[in-house]
């Protein structure tokens, strides 16, 4: 999550002005971003349950964070 910087401070998996304005507007990049696999979906991995964290926008909504 940037803190102190001109980005929203929230994590850089729901920040549009990371993602869309540096990584697609300023450089560029046209690929894929995999911003943080399993943020917003828990799930099991070999047997442990791995909780979706959504680290940086826990006060948003689902339908906000989605």
């Amino acid at each position: 999550m940037p803190v102190g910087t001109q980005f929203e401070e929230v994590g850089f998996a729901f920040n549009k002005g990371v993602i869309t304005g540096l990584l697609r507007e300023r450089f560029g990049f046209d690929g894929i971003v995999c911003t943080d696999w399993g943020l917003i979906t828990d799930a099991t991995i070999l047997g442990q349950d791995m909780p979706a964290p959504c680290h940086g926008a826990l006060s948003a909504s689902a339908k906000q964070n989605a």
